[in-house]
């Protein structure tokens, strides 16, 4: 469950680390008088402009937009006791990819059962279970050909060590998705 109020503040440092090691651009806004902080991290990865943002109230959130060169809707989330009733009753179509681990934590959905499995490479895996991800959702825009990626982290991203992780799973993602001819 996430924690609704984290003091942002106490993160600057190693955003602002992570920023210079990978000649991104760190920026801070102040929110509601002044009273909350949101940090934003943008960077280029393999041509992708990629966003993390956190603020007081709000978790990491890494954001991308791409043209895409195919269709790929990949929706990865928490599985809870509702979902885990809905699945047992054949009622969500899940995709398993083959880790105990990963499988009973999360609800894996997507348009493309091979794709997504070669998608979630056991190194994408590890690093979601260690980060305690939330969600990730890959969804085409197939109107204005655009590929649309969100991914929402736990709150628990506290040093830059970990805060270097996401970065390294951000561009897992990018080179997986050029790899399968999505980017």
């Amino acid at each position: 469950m996430p924690l609704s109020y984290i003091d942002v503040s106490l993160k600057r440092d190693f955003w602002k680390e992570l920023s210079a090691q990978i000649s991104g651009k760190f920026k801070i806004n102040l929110i509601k008088s002044n009273s909350h902080e949101s940090l934003f991290l943008n960077f280029t990865y393999e041509g992708i402009d990629i966003e993390f943002s956190e603020n007081d109230t709000q978790p990491l959130k890494v954001k991308f937009s791409s043209s895409a060169k195919r269709k790929c809707n990949i929706s990865i989330s928490g599985e809870d006791f509702i979902e885990k009733i809905v699945k047992f009753f054949g009622g969500n179509k899940e995709i398993q990819v083959g880790n105990p681990e990963f499988d009973n934590l999360y609800l894996v959905q997507g348009d493309d059962d091979v794709m997504l499995r070669r998608f979630v490479s056991k190194e994408i895996q590890t690093m979601m279970l260690a980060l305690k991800v939330y969600s990730l959702n890959c969804k085409m825009d197939e109107k204005a050909d655009r590929f649309e990626f969100s991914c929402t982290v736990s709150r628990q991203v506290s040093s830059l060590e970990r805060l270097q992780t996401v970065y390294k799973l951000t561009c897992l993602i990018v080179d997986n998705l050029k790899d399968l001819a999505v980017l």
